[in-house]
């Protein structure tokens, strides 16, 4: 009799867990569908019409990574700077944010965009590590809080002055990154829209 009732005991407490953590991750996701629209109004980057894509292309050469950028680069612009910046958003807890790292960000065609026309970033939202040798007040919450990071991944693009550009969450496969990348860095976002541009992609 007592192990049926520790028994119903514990079954109750998963229950509960269970249930909580899906709330969780519930709020989560509605989170970041909302940032979708507030923080891609500038250059109307829509990506909930996309999450069906797949990643099917993979790095082909191990020695090939993204080339990640100190943020000191960023802070001190030159004025003949020719590169946009791409700063991403992560978490160590963040299951999208690794998945990204894993397919995404291991594509060739995504590191040869990334390295030969960004300068990119990895910033860890949580951090409270100092990231710049002339700014100790510059760390990764920082620097979330300074570019509204509320969901993650998130993907912020500048343009080559460091100015902000926008602001992609969620997490972006592997074809459409790419059409956001050569988006951003031919600064087509000055002449067209995005969907006009993603259209003649295809």
């Amino acid at each position: 009799m007592k192990n049926r009732k520790l028994t119903l005991v514990f079954t109750i407490i998963l229950t509960l867990i269970i249930f909580i953590l899906s709330l969780s991750c519930a709020k989560n996701k509605d989170s970041s569908n909302n940032n979708d629209m507030e923080l891609n109004a500038d250059l109307n980057i829509n990506t909930t019409s996309t999450s069906a894509i797949t990643d099917d292309k993979k790095i082909t050469n191990n020695n090939d990574k993204i080339n990640w950028d100190d943020y000191d680069k960023l802070q001190n612009v030159s004025s003949n700077n020719d590169k946009s910046f791409m700063i991403f958003f992560y978490a160590d807890w963040c299951p999208y944010c690794k998945k990204m790292e894993e397919t995404t960000f291991t594509d060739k065609e995504v590191i040869e965009l990334l390295n030969n026309n960004f300068v990119s970033l990895k910033i860890n939202s949580e951090s409270k590590q100092i990231l710049s040798k002339t700014n100790k007040n510059i760390t990764g919450i920082s620097l979330a809080q300074k570019y509204q990071i509320t969901g993650l991944p998130t993907v912020v693009f500048l343009d080559k002055k460091g100015v902000a550009l926008t602001a992609v969450p969620g997490y972006l496969s592997t074809d459409l990154f790419i059409i956001i990348l050569k988006y951003i860095y031919t600064e087509s976002y000055k002449n067209e829209s995005f969907e006009s541009f993603r259209a003649k992609q295809k």
